[in-house]
């Protein structure tokens, strides 16, 4: 999802969206607020630590991003189906605890 929209297929990255996500934040929004973001911070540069936790039925991945103004994380947040049912940008004080390192 998160290639799909830095490659501005967002039509694409929006299908990947649980219904009720789908629901919550149109695919229109879904551009808009990823635009903002990359006016914001930069051109997304490489992803170099994933952190993964699965609770509840839910996988909870934080991508540690390198853009070109400053660093960040993207949460996406798969439902038991594999939709995308949540997605944030955050700090990276925000994110998942150093044990939830991914070996990926």
């Amino acid at each position: 999802m998160v290639k799909l929209a830095e490659d501005d297929e967002f039509d694409k990255a929006w299908r990947t969206f649980s219904p009720v996500m789908a629901e919550g934040l149109s695919q229109t929004m879904f551009e808009w607020t990823w635009r903002v973001t990359r006016w914001k911070r930069g051109e997304l540069l490489i992803v170099d630590e994933r952190r993964i936790q699965s609770r509840d039925g839910l996988h909870i991945v934080d991508l540690f991003c390198n853009f070109e103004n400053d660093r960040g994380v993207i949460r996406v947040v798969f439902d038991s189906e594999g939709l995308v049912s949540g997605l944030w940008f955050l700090d990276p004080q925000q994110a998942l605890p150093a044990e939830f390192k991914s070996g990926e």
